[in-house]
């Protein structure tokens, strides 16, 4: 993963996910660009917008490589996030959701329209987010989508971190791919079995193991049928960080 765009947006949110992202431009390769879209009937970013960008800002003050900050006039936000993604080649989308309440209005529609419209992955921040320094991400995987488009990169983390995975799957048949990857090099791993993998036993998971972050399929899977339903409804639950990975996106 070496191209990141953060889609800044009114909220502190976008300064969490600042922060997050942050450690991640140690890597060698890896650049960050923001970008803030404004209305296209009122071009000029607000105060709160613009209050919220210097926040952004300020955090990578100093560091070597500098994020590049565009402004995008459009009147539909997703559209101008969606091809940005698209024309500019990045491999990663990193955002925040707004809101404060656990509810599917907290996604909103501009970040719904994302999920649905965003070809590549996503690392999408809750506005409460707490900040975890426990060494252990839980990866959701299926026969199906074994979240492997971002392994590579995981596996970086975790080796650099000393981060250990809890691999969660309908049965431990569905995990043992993504396990063998994960454990051949050398990232210590443990797999629980959630028939179903509904997301509210998926955010009991994350809260028992106060994991640092969640990786899971972009799509649909177990009993959630409709597309991109799992990824929405996993993250009106989540209070962790979310990585929604595209299986067929460019990572």
């Amino acid at each position: 993963m070496k191209r990141i765009l953060l889609a800044v947006g009114e909220t502190f949110t976008s300064v969490q996910v600042a922060r997050q992202v942050r450690p991640w431009l140690r890597e060698r390769g890896t650049s960050l660009a923001l970008l803030a879209v404004v209305p296209s009937e009122s071009p000029v970013p607000s105060s709160p917008f613009k209050r919220t960008l210097e926040q952004v800002k300020a955090i990578f003050a100093g560091d070597e490589n500098q994020p590049d900050l565009m402004v995008r006039a459009c009147a539909v936000p997703a559209t101008a996030i969606c091809i940005e993604v698209r024309e500019g080649g990045y491999d990663l989308l990193a955002l925040g959701l707004r809101g404060e309440h656990r509810s599917a209005s907290a996604v909103g529609e501009t970040y719904q329209a994302v999920l649905h419209a965003c070809p590549v992955s996503l690392f999408v921040v809750p506005p409460d987010a707490p900040v975890r320094l426990t060494p252990q991400i839980l990866v959701i995987v299926t026969r199906e989508r074994p979240v492997l488009a971002l392994a590579d990169w995981l596996v970086e983390q975790c080796l650099a971190q000393r981060l250990n995975v809890v691999f969660c799957a309908s049965s431990a048949q569905d995990a043992k791919p993504a396990d063998a990857l994960f454990r051949g090099a050398g990232v210590r791993t443990q797999i629980v079995v959630r028939p179903g993998l509904f997301p509210e036993d998926i955010s009991l998971l994350e809260r028992e193991r106060r994991v640092r972050w969640i990786a899971a399929p972009g799509e649909a899977i177990g009993d959630v049928a409709s597309p991109f339903r799992f990824g929405e409804e996993l993250l009106t639950r989540a209070r962790c960080p979310v990585f929604l990975v595209r299986e067929d996106g460019s990572n």
